[in-house]
């Protein structure tokens, strides 16, 4: 395995953020910000990010994480996230 490839990682991280609501995950999906990363790779450690620091209790910070990995890739594959993600938002906003 090639330690600058950050695809395992994103695979590895993903899977634990998916199954772990805190702490395991994390150290992959921050390597993956720290080193030269495709756009999806980046993608997907901010959403597992965002989701465990919800699943930690600050939700607002969370959301942030969720929203930059949403900016991070072309917003034709992810549409339907993007569009839940914003109206979830507007909601939280209007309460």
């Amino acid at each position: 395995m090639d330690s600058a490839d950050p695809a395992p990682l994103r695979y590895l991280g993903n899977s634990i953020a998916i199954t772990s609501a805190t702490g395991p995950g994390s150290p992959d999906l921050e390597a993956i910000l720290a080193m030269p990363a495709d756009p999806l790779s980046r993608a997907v450690a901010l959403h597992g990010l965002g989701k465990m620091t919800i699943h930690e209790g600050e939700f607002l910070k969370g959301l942030h994480l969720m929203e930059d990995s949403v900016r991070g890739v072309s917003s034709r594959p992810c549409l339907p996230q993007s569009r839940r993600l914003l109206e979830f938002r507007r909601r939280f906003r209007e309460s």
